[in-house]
């Protein structure tokens, strides 16, 4: 089950961990841009359909015959993959079109980095190279952006008390540069966020398939 703490309440509860130089609530807000930054736990990410997104501009440089997409930086902080009809694509960086030897451009995304558009800051994608358009039903998966500062009276959005607890003592030790204790707390925080989300999708599914012999009535009621 999940467990919900006000960002107050959380600064007051684990305020006796930090004994370093670091404040509680700036400890606090650190763990959760980095838990949004890791983009893998839910509420978090969120998948969008591209096309029609308000918050997805689509370009197309016909003379270099390539399709970008523009992500707004207010909603968005970067793509983790892409998905069109059955097919997942992954993300490369712009340095890998430059390796020698490789086609990684043909098949799939780069991401390109920050654009300027309109004195508008974007964070830009290339489709694959073979692709024209119009693109249709293109999903993309995305960061959130995380919420900065955040609230008094918020939720803090870590879903597990004790990974909250992990995350503050993670940060403290890196403070002290103490990163083998740093590391073994970011560690714990992974697995309790994931027990956590485990726990929030539910117990396993268990569907369960009759052979059809059993279903016939037996011999002897005939």
């Amino acid at each position: 089950m999940s467990q919900s703490i006000t960002f107050a309440d959380a600064a007051a509860k684990f305020g006796g961990l930090v004994t370093t130089e670091v404040n509680i609530t700036d400890a606090i807000q650190e763990v959760v841009d980095r838990a949004y930054e890791m983009g893998r736990w839910r509420g978090m990410i969120e998948e969008i359909e591209c096309t029609t997104n308000q918050y997805v501009t689509i370009s197309e440089d016909t003379e270099k015959q390539e399709v970008y997409f523009d992500f707004d930086p207010d909603q968005f902080d970067g793509a983790i993959g892409f998905r069109h009809g059955g097919r997942g694509y992954g993300i490369k960086t712009l340095v890998s079109l430059y390796q020698e030897d490789t086609g990684v451009g043909n098949l799939s995304f780069i991401d390109i980095g920050d654009v300027v558009v309109d004195d508008v800051t974007y964070r830009r994608y290339r489709a694959p190279r073979s692709w024209n358009t119009p693109i249709t039903e293109l999903y993309a998966l995305l960061k959130k952006v995380s919420k900065s500062p955040l609230e008094d009276t918020d939720i803090v959005p870590i879903k597990s008390i004790g990974a909250l607890k992990s995350g503050i003592l993670a940060v403290a030790y890196e403070n002290v540069n103490d990163m083998e204790r740093a590391d073994a707390h970011w560690q714990k925080f992974m697995l309790l966020m994931e027990r956590a989300q485990k726990q929030y999708n539910g117990g396993r599914k268990i569907s369960i398939r009759f052979n059809d012999n059993i279903r016939k009535r037996p011999t002897q009621f005939k």
